[in-house]
């Protein structure tokens, strides 16, 4: 009978793995991709000021199974938020390159003379048209992380906040 010893093996311990920079954008995009789109159809005034209730529709995936997305969206919403015009306006700050570019040329974002020249009606479908494509464009660029650019670190987050419902 042969007997050697075998050094001990030292116990394992606890290792704690921090997610990288990077990861504090995942929360945010991964509430915005779930919303499929968003509508205003209604407002409410209160005190003099018009309130633009937005329809929050959330995109519902059954399971993890890649399939082709249905056509088939409910016509009620998951959820609604109620924003006044300067929220929206309070979108438009100082961000890089596409969002700049769209905020500057877009027709459809909150500008005052938006706000002037034009009905609560029209407001509402221009006002539709400017959050569905903030959301759009904050999720393109997810798989392009650019570490030196600030507003893609902060948009998302000013995005998740304005949309997200209140607890």
């Amino acid at each position: 009978m042969c007997t050697t010893e075998t050094p001990s093996l030292q116990q394992l311990t606890k290792l704690t793995i921090l997610p990288s920079r990077s990861s504090q954008l995942s929360t945010p995009l991964t509430f915005l991709d779930k919303i499929d789109h968003i509508e205003i159809n209604d407002t409410s005034e209160r005190n003099g000021v018009v309130f633009y209730r937005i329809a929050v529709f959330l995109k519902h995936n059954t399971s993890h199974i890649p399939t082709i997305k249905s056509t088939a969206v409910s016509d009620q919403p998951d959820y609604q938020i109620e924003r006044r015009f300067t929220d929206f306006a309070n979108l438009r700050c100082k961000y890089c390159g596409e969002f700049m570019s769209y905020i500057v040329h877009s027709l459809s974002q909150p500008r005052a003379l938006i706000k002037l020249a034009t009905g609560v009606h029209t407001r509402k479908k221009l006002l539709t048209s400017f959050c569905n494509a903030f959301i759009i464009k904050a999720l393109a660029h997810k798989e392009h992380f650019h570490s030196l650019c600030t507003g893609y670190q902060t948009i998302p987050h000013i995005m998740e906040d304005f949309f997200r419902q209140d607890e």
